[in-house]
């Protein structure tokens, strides 16, 4: 990433100077000395380490990011909240293992995501002591504190929450040896496709 920018960072700087040719010799412009990968790591740097925090120095840019995305879509009645695996083999202390991925080594994304694929929100999994990610409650919450009372439907994968009472629906997948799960959902023979819904 860091690579990525400094390229960027290089090759704006060079668009700009184009466009002013006849700039004097003590112009800003001329000024420029092109930027490394040591000089952009050092300006990421936090010297005021949040040593509780594993992702303090990527937080401000999670943040950002998420603002972003509220700012500049909005999300349809539909929103679903998954997981994903983003690809990782370096040393990192939260670096997750999952054989049933096709990726199996990598960083765990929490993502709030609504037709046609856009992504609303994203969390990053930073280890069994996060506390914004130690339950799926706090996952699901965390995720979607801007959408309850607005009407939306929630879709998840085994999560789970109580949030009828904060008018908003949720769909999603359960398992037969959930307590208090009605007999009628249990005992129903269904065929590929087809499902049984209850709201409770």
């Amino acid at each position: 990433m860091l690579h990525y920018i400094v390229s960027a960072t290089n090759k704006y700087a060079i668009e700009q100077i184009a466009k002013k040719p006849n700039a004097s010799a003590g112009a800003r412009n001329n000024q420029w000395v092109p930027m490394n990968f040591v000089e952009m790591k050092k300006f990421f740097e936090d010297d005021e380490e949040n040593k509780s925090d594993r992702l303090h120095r990527i937080r401000k840019l999670m943040n950002d990011l998420n603002v972003s995305f509220w700012q500049y879509f909005t999300a349809n009645e539909d929103i679903c909240i998954d997981e994903s695996m983003v690809p990782f083999r370096g040393r990192i202390i939260f670096s997750q293992y999952n054989k049933q991925k096709r990726h199996k080594y990598g960083v765990k994304l929490f993502k709030l995501s609504s037709v046609p694929g856009f992504t609303h929100k994203i969390n990053v999994y930073a280890g069994k002591n996060d506390i914004t990610n130690r339950t799926p409650t706090n996952v699901v919450m965390a995720l979607c504190e801007d959408y309850v009372d607005t009407g939306h439907t929630w879709q998840t994968d085994n999560w789970y929450t109580s949030i009828l009472d904060k008018q908003t629906h949720l769909i999603g997948t359960v398992r037969k040896n959930r307590r208090v799960l009605p007999q009628k959902v249990i005992s129903t023979k269904l065929k590929r496709g087809h499902y049984y819904a209850e709201e409770s």
